[in-house]
């Protein structure tokens, strides 16, 4: 344990990537902050979730895609969390982590780490295969609806770089894990940046190095499995994804508008569902996950060239080396895709629209009314806000007209 405990006093910034674990290692750090506490450590974040990602957005002037709103993150967020770091006692290891630090460019990382100090700062990033990483997060938007291409369409975008979209320039700025490092280093210094090569065959590895990393008793990161969601299988991610093929054709705007403020179909699937034995887990085509472990070795390369603390080996990251005994066998070609889904499923899909819509939990009215449930309101953006505003006042100015034509007494005879 000694080669890894961190001293006392530091101040060690977890900045992922997405999908290395970052949600279950927060939520195990927020849930078990007291018995951390009692053992010297000191867990910080802010808002409502078990996290440091607005703060990570204020401090990058960037807004919150949770929100439909151009309008960067208020700086607040950031310097609460600064103030609550320099609130830990002496001595006391302090833990941030938030996936969204992973997208800070230089200037941004030389405001964090200045404001964090430097001299007391620790960066812990955590790695996965990406060939893994390219599956997790084409998932990802397909839950969100952000993607509608298939697994295979979208591959071959990322794989050839086509950062002109969005989502996969977005995708690069987090996982070309070796220029993550490299940028961090640059600012920290190498002696100062730890990276953290999970095993996909040991769920557990990550709980176990970070509690190494604090100097806290085993098993004081307990985790809580019904928190943290399952992966879609390729039946389910292929139905959702073709839910949201037919809203675009048909021009219903903006498909990300009602997952900011709702519960997407997929969740509910997930949290739900139980999958059928022959439905299919998610996988890259053959080209590309050969594609995919020929820049994950030139990733590894360079990551040693830096030169920086890795904890786990190097080589899970390019699992064709046989290093692991995780399933890294080639799989079979899954470019097919499903043209039939179990019929159980095609009802859930179902069932998660309308829940999504808000009706089915009263947090929006079944037809026009001039009241709204306040659960509603409390999510409403400033455009969805002023629509309704449009809505009432049309009701209002309708009714007078109503009575003098007689409508209302027409649909009571109905």
């Amino acid at each position: 344990m000694d080669e890894m405990l961190l001293p006392p006093g530091t101040r060690l910034l977890h900045i992922g990537p997405h999908k290395t674990g970052t949600t279950a290692l927060q939520i195990a750090l927020g849930k078990n902050r007291d018995a951390l506490l009692e053992q010297g450590v000191r867990y910080v974040w802010g808002g409502e979730h078990l996290n440091a990602n607005l703060a990570a957005l204020a401090v990058a002037g960037r807004p919150t895609r949770r929100f439909a709103s151009a309008k960067p993150v208020p700086m607040e967020h950031w310097t609460s969390l600064v103030a609550k770091v320099n609130a830990a006692k002496e001595g006391e290891r302090v833990v941030i982590s938030g996936e969204e630090f992973c997208s800070a460019q230089e200037p941004v990382i030389e405001r964090i780490t200045n404001d964090l100090g430097r001299e007391r700062l620790r960066i812990a990033i955590t790695l996965r295969p990406i060939e893994k990483i390219l599956v997790s997060q084409w998932q990802q938007y397909v839950q969100a609806g952000a993607v509608t291409k298939s697994l295979e369409e979208w591959v071959k975008s990322a794989l050839d770089n086509e950062v002109s979209i969005e989502n996969i320039k977005r995708f690069w700025m987090r996982h070309r894990h070796d220029q993550l490092v490299q940028r961090w280093v640059k600012s920290v210094g190498r002696e100062r940046v730890d990276v953290i090569a999970l095993d996909e065959g040991n769920r557990q590895f990550l709980y176990t190095c970070f509690e190494k990393i604090l100097g806290v008793k085993p098993g004081s990161l307990v985790s809580d499995s019904r928190l943290i969601n399952r992966s879609m299988t390729l039946e389910e991610a292929e139905s959702v994804r073709a839910m949201y093929v037919l809203l675009k054709e048909q021009g219903l705007g903006d498909l990300a508008d009602h997952v900011r403020f709702m519960i997407s179909p997929s969740e509910l699937i997930k949290r739900r569902r139980s999958p059928h034995p022959t439905e299919r887990r998610i996988e890259l085509p053959a080209w590309a996950l050969v594609r995919a472990r020929e820049l994950g070795q030139e990733m590894v390369a360079t990551i040693r060239q830096e030169g920086v603390r890795v904890i786990g080996e190097l080589d899970w990251l390019t699992p064709h080396q046989g290093n692991q005994g995780a399933g890294h066998n080639a799989p079979t070609d899954p470019t097919n895709i499903p043209t039939t889904v179990p019929v159980d499923l095609a009802g859930w899909t179902a069932y998660g629209v309308i829940v999504s819509s808000g009706v089915a939990r009263g947090d929006l009215p079944p037809a026009p009314t001039s009241t709204l449930p306040f659960a509603w309101l409390r999510r409403a953006t400033g455009s969805q806000l002023m629509r309704e505003v449009i809505r009432r006042f049309r009701i209002r100015i309708s009714r007078p007209f109503s009575r003098l034509t007689g409508r209302n007494d027409e649909k009571a005879e109905r």
